[in-house]
């Protein structure tokens, strides 16, 4: 079974989002993907079904232990005006357990465009990720991709593991705080070309861990 999710949000979508951050009055929940509510239930991350393997191969999810996300306010200055996204990452696909912390900063949108979700996440690129969290190595087996928009009750990754000898295995998911798997303190307030909603999500306390199921890319079969 093949499950397919847009990945990028249309922009009246992003404006009803917003709309509801202004009316927030404490820990609260922010706009989801209505095409995912409807699909699949958003507690578990998006598969693409591993069809095709050898009947005797299974493939692993991906396990999320802990997930920190920050918010800036919008204030145009100093550096606290920058969104920052890092989880824990463990698997098991290639024999052993292999384990990473992925880690990304980047910086508002600026005070000509204030709004609660980030046109500036980076999108383009896939970013290495460290072998722990205190660690600046870049040497673990895992690599993340962001996608628009990012607010952090709100956004999409997609995870992939080098398991060697070329093989990569993937898992794309779109996380969010309706489910219960995220915990956020956001502020609301807001001042008009000034500030925005701002604050912190991490996994639920209770939750668990994450998991994401994992595939291979069609066009990097090796079966």
């Amino acid at each position: 079974m093949l499950v397919y999710s847009s990945r990028e949000f249309q922009q009246d979508k992003i404006q009803r989002y917003t709309s509801h951050l202004t009316h927030w009055h404490s820990i609260t929940s922010v706009y989801h993907d209505d095409m995912s509510a409807m699909k699949y239930p958003l507690s578990t991350l998006i598969s693409l079904a591993s069809t095709g393997l050898a009947s005797n191969s299974t493939l692993q999810p991906f396990t999320i232990p802990s997930i920190d996300a920050y918010q800036p306010n919008g204030y145009p200055g100093g550096q606290v005006n920058y969104y920052h996204l890092g989880f824990s990452v463990h698997s098991s696909n290639s024999g052993t357990l292999q384990s990473g912390y992925c880690y990304k900063f980047w910086g508002d949108n600026g005070w000509t465009d204030p709004v609660a979700y980030s046109h500036g996440v980076p999108t383009t690129e896939w970013i290495v990720c460290n072998s722990w969290e205190s660690a600046m190595d870049g040497r673990s087996k895992f690599q993340f991709k962001m996608f628009p928009y990012f607010s952090i009750g709100s956004f999409s990754v997609e995870v992939k593991e080098d398991i060697g000898d070329g093989k990569s295995l993937y898992g794309w998911a779109h996380i969010t705080n309706r489910t219960g798997v995220l915990a956020c303190e956001i502020d609301p307030k807001e001042t008009h070309l000034m500030t925005h909603a701002n604050g912190n999500c991490r996994l639920a306390e209770g939750a668990g861990p994450l998991k994401i199921n994992t595939t291979v890319k069609e066009s990097e079969k090796w079966f």
